[in-house]
């Protein structure tokens, strides 16, 4: 209804009111004195009538009005009678009366005659009613009698009401409907009633009266009689009160009473002294309109029919299938039209079954909660014993349940001890089964030639000889939530198992304890393989899918099982997440095909190898290769690998952690094409990290300590090495066997390994052009062969690194070296400190050209051999300053041709062979082979061939043979010099005389 509306209904309800207060108190105001209306004058009433009536709810409070018009003569009355009713059953609901009428008194007869027409109004809030009514009375000293005819405006049903139950129930046409609502309906009933009855006791003040009569109710549609009676009690003609009571085959037996008071001017005398002193007594009519009110059920419907339901209960009588009369055998059952088929809680059918022959019936039992869709909308279908537990099904001796019909939901059963299957379908589509319990049959749920729909979902399918749940064939829809656990007795038998493709989800099944397989699919899965446990299975994998995942495969457990704990043998089209797979007897988690997708968060420990297959023995298994990343896995302990993925790796490997597995932490057999990062690989008996083919992307961050080898990458890096740990492996720290392009190798660490600490068995190649590799800050000590070993050439800045006591070299290139290198310490290894075996050409620096060598410390090398501090086996072509060799088995600083802008502020004492030793030198110009410091060795402190340069300002004191030593043509004249206490004794003299060799040059 509209506000619009509303507001109109409410004015004209202020409207009524106004004209029904108007209509009790106008006739008093109009009436005629008394002298002109002789002996009569006006009375008031107000009164109450409580209880139920015909077509009355409650009572209501009656407020009225009797006034005396005129009376042409002493034995004629005309009168007006108005009430106004305020009804019990509503705040708003109120009515009125509107009448007049005539009694006349015959003389002869002692008595009244009268008659009157009222208009009758009734507001039930909902809807108002309207009547016209007439009636004929006659009183007289012992005996009154009167008749009433009342005649609504409109006798149609008027629906008034309609709404759905907060919980349906059962009922309907022979107890096979689930009734979901109410609505209402009211009718106003057409009524004649007459009564007859006289005076019981009378005096002067007080009366009793007795009546009884009858009644007829006419509507649409129907009819209905009744009796009535009633007793007044009459005190001096102001006071009446009436007991009633009437009895239809409408209304049922109904009764109340009444009270009213009546006041104003009253009679001349007593009605029991003359009846003409009775003229203006009360009207007595049915003062309100008599309504009908009926409820009629909503049946719950489906596509405009009503939802049907048979009833079975083992502890009933045979009945007709209703909710109070069900049936109370499964034979009864089988085969019936119903929609549903509601078996009873506590139900026990012992070696019987039931056969579903009905397209898309619903076969449930009590003890679970079911919903149904109408209509209406959805419910909760209604319980019959609400504490009862599931209809049990027992020693059938074939299959408990058929289902024979497409669209069949079996739900909430418990089944035990069958000759077969518990459930089974065959060639059908559509089904849904759910939340039953099968026990000791030989396959729990079984569904053979499946193609097409299905759901499969919170069934307990436990202690068959078989199988749990079996599917044959390709289905589409979930297998979800069963528990199919400790299956066992024939063969390979297993929890969940799906002979063919299952297009959608399989999640959250728990099987646990099976004698083969806990979940096997046999071909693909396009769905979600996610959150199931699978463990303990005694003679193979958890979960095997042995076609492709399309779908997540994420938080599932599968531990403890003979063989894997899962297996895909094919693809997996989307991420591998959080699963759980820890010792079962050959590896934790195999995906035979690719995997598109990430490979994250997984848990795969302390599995076995006990076949000793390629894919046996590791935590996680990859032998397609992976485009995704490889994040956040922990595989630790694991017979042969912690992680091995047989083909390329398109992603991150990162957040790894990788420990004490028999072969090697993570295995990537092709290329990556991503960063390494952040991974802990540690006391793994092969390598840490192994990529047997290249990578391109940033090694950063990772931990790869005690083990075989720590980092082993067969092909190129293409990348930056940045931050990492490789210490204490039985080889090598980290080896890259062929190229590394990058732009920084920064912060690594590489210490106590048996082999190299960083080894490069290629180039060092800049990633673009512009700059060249930036090598700082790393740190190599304490290995048993070199610090750093770079086989090939090197295109890098070289600086702040650390290579000391290492058993071979401290740094080690095996090609040309482009680039600087300073600042860096390379001491007391048993090598040389820096071993470079061809040429070292050098880069510009701001203001200046090419440095190859500044502020190096080399010192104390050589102590397992006979080995320099720093040596170039080709030459130095860029400025060498600042470096200190020290304390070195042969030479300090040893080098080819040098050609720079300059050589000066080198210090190298006490070597056990020469400080400085060069081939030619080209340093043209003053002060720039200079300050240079050579003392205590045991050789010549400065050696070099032919020179340009002026050699000037360098000390050279103190050396077991000459302090500088020209082998070859000295092209300038050198400075001043310091060459004090040296071997030879032209080499202890401050001018240029004391040069060994020829002096200046033409």
């Amino acid at each position: 209804m509209t506000n619009t509306s509303r507001k109109s209904r409410r004015v004209r309800k202020s409207k009524w009111w106004l004209s029904m207060l108007l209509a009790t108190g106008l006739p008093a105001v109009c009436a005629p004195s008394q002298s002109e209306a002789q002996q009569f004058g006006a009375r008031y009433g107000l009164g109450h009538v409580a209880g139920e009536g015909v077509g009355l709810d409650d009572g209501y409070t009656r407020i009225g009005a009797f006034v005396p018009l005129m009376q042409p003569s002493s034995d004629v009355l005309f009168f007006t009678d108005t009430h106004l009713l305020l009804y019990n059953e509503q705040t708003e609901a109120k009515g009125g009366n509107l009448g007049g009428g005539v009694r006349y008194f015959d003389a002869t007869m002692n008595r009244i005659f009268g008659g009157y027409t009222y208009y009758d109004y009734r507001d039930r809030d909902i809807a108002q009613y309207h009547q016209v009514g007439f009636g004929f009375e006659t009183l007289g000293s012992v005996f009154d009698a009167r008749m009433n005819v009342n005649l609504p405006t409109n006798t149609d049903v008027q629906q008034v009401s309609s709404g759905l139950l907060g919980t349906p129930r059962f009922g309907g046409a022979a107890g096979q409907n689930i009734i979901v609502g109410v609505e209402g309906y009211q009718q106003a009933l057409t009524t004649i009633d007459s009564e007859l009855g006289g005076l019981l006791y009378g005096e002067d003040a007080f009366q009793i009266k007795a009546f009884i009569g009858g009644y007829g109710l006419y509507g649409q549609d129907q009819s209905e009689a009744g009796v009535k009676g009633r007793l007044e009690f009459r005190v001096n003609d102001t006071a009446w009160v009436n007991g009633f009571l009437q009895n239809d085959g409408l209304f049922g037996t109904t009764g109340g009473m009444s009270v009213e008071f009546r006041f104003g001017r009253g009679n001349p005398g007593s009605s029991l002294q003359s009846v003409s002193n009775r003229m203006n007594d009360p009207v007595h009519r049915r003062n309100h309109i008599a309504v009908h009110d009926t409820y009629q059920d909503i049946l719950a419907t489906a596509a405009g029919n009503a939802i049907t339901v048979l009833h079975v209960d083992s502890n009933s009588a045979a009945g007709s299938g209703g909710v109070f009369d069900p049936v109370n055998t499964l034979a009864a059952a089988s085969n019936q039209p119903q929609d549903i088929v509601f078996v009873h809680g506590d139900s026990v059918f012992d070696g019987e079954s039931i056969l579903v022959s009905t397209e898309g019936q619903r076969l449930l039992g009590e003890g679970f909660a079911h919903s149904f869709v109408s209509d209406q909308g959805s419910f909760l279908l209604p319980r019959v014993n609400p504490n009862a537990a599931a209809p049990r099904i027992i020693n059938a001796p074939d299959t408990a349940i058929t289902v024979a019909a497409d669209n069949v939901e079996v739900a909430g059963f418990a089944i035990a001890d069958t000759g077969r299957f518990g459930i089974f379908g065959d060639g059908v589509s559509g089904f849904d089964v759910h939340n039953n319990t099968i026990e000791r049959a030989f396959v729990g749920v079984f569904f053979d030639n499946v193609n097409g729909t299905g759901s499969i979902q919170s069934n307990t399918a436990n202690n068959n000889q078989f199988l749990g749940i079996s599917v044959v064939g390709n289905m589409t829809g979930d297998i979800a939530n069963n528990t199919a656990n400790d299956n066992s007795g024939l063969g390979y038998a297993s929890g969940i198992v799906v002979d063919g493709n299952l297009d959608g989800n399989m999640i959250f099944n728990t099987t646990n304890g099976n004698q083969g397989i806990g979940i096997v699919v046999a071909g693909n899965v396009t769905g979600d393989l996610a959150a199931n446990t699978a463990n303990n299975s005694d003679g193979g994998s958890g979960i095997v899918v042995q076609g492709r995942v399309n779908g997540l495969v994420q938080a599932n457990s599968a531990n403890n099982n003979e063989r894997y704990g899962m297996e895909i043998g094919g693809d997996v089209i989307g991420d591998v997440l959080d699963n759980v797979t820890n010792e079962n007897g050959d590896g934790g988690l195999v995906v035979e095909g690719q995997l598109i997708g990430s490979l994250a968060r997984n848990e795969a420990n302390d599995n076995l190898n006990s076949l000793g297959l390629l894919q046996s023995g590791s935590g996680l298994f990859v032998l397609g290769g992976v485009e995704g990343d490889i994040v956040e896995n922990s595989t630790n302990a694991n017979a042969v690998d912690g992680m091995f993925i047989r083909s390329d790796v398109t992603g991150d490997v990162s957040g790894n952690w990788s420990q004490e597995n028999g072969g090697n932490g993570i295995t990537i057999v092709g290329d990556l094409t991503g960063d390494m990062n952040n991974n802990n690989a540690v006391l793994n008996a092969q390598n840490g990290a192994r990529v047997l083919g290249s990578q391109t992307g940033n090694v950063v961050g990772n931990t790869f300590d005690d083990n075989g080898n720590g980092l082993f990458i067969s092909g190129s890096l293409v990348g930056e090495v940045r931050d990492n740990i490789a210490s204490g492996n039985n080889d090598q720290g980290i080896d890259i066997a062929n190229n590394l392009t990058s732009t920084a190798v920064t912060g690594n660490m590489t210490n106590r390994n048996l082999g190299h600490g960083f080894r490069v068995g290629g180039d060092v190649l800049r990633a673009a052009p512009g700059n060249p590799v930036v090598f700082e800050n790393n740190q190599a000590n304490e290995n048993r062969n070199n610090g750093f070993e770079f086989a090939g050439n090197v295109d890098a800045v070289i600086r702040d690194t650390v290579a000391n006591d290492n058993g071979g070299h401290g740094l080690r290139v095996g090609g040309l070296a482009v680039g600087q290198v300073i600042q860096n310490q390379t001491n007391a290894n048993g090598g040389s400190g820096m071993r470079f075996e061809g040429d070292v050409a050098g880069l510009a620096a701001p203001g200046s050209g090419p440095i190859a060598f500044a502020s190096n410390e080399a010192n104390g090398n050589g102590t397992a051999g006979l080995h320099n501090g720093i040596h170039v086996g080709g030459g130095v072509y860029g400025s060498v300053a600042g470096n200190v060799t020290n304390d070195n088995s042969v030479n300090g600083f040893q080098a080819g041709d040098v050609a720079g802008e300059y050589f000066y502020n080198n210090t190298a004492n006490n070597n056990q062979f020469n400080g400085i030793v060069l081939e030619d030198v080209n340093v043209p110009g003053a002060g720039r082979f200079s300050l240079n410091t050579a003392n205590g060795n045991g050789g010549d402190g400065i050696r070099m061939n032919d020179t340009n340069a002026t050699i000037s300002n360098n000390t050279a004191s103190n050396n077991g043979d000459d302090g500088i030593d020209v082998d070859g043509t000295l092209f300038a004249a050198p400075g001043p010099n310091t060459l004090l206490g040296n071997g030879d004794a032209d080499g202890g003299d401050l001018d240029n005389s004391g040069f060994e060799g020829d002096q200046l040059g033409e």
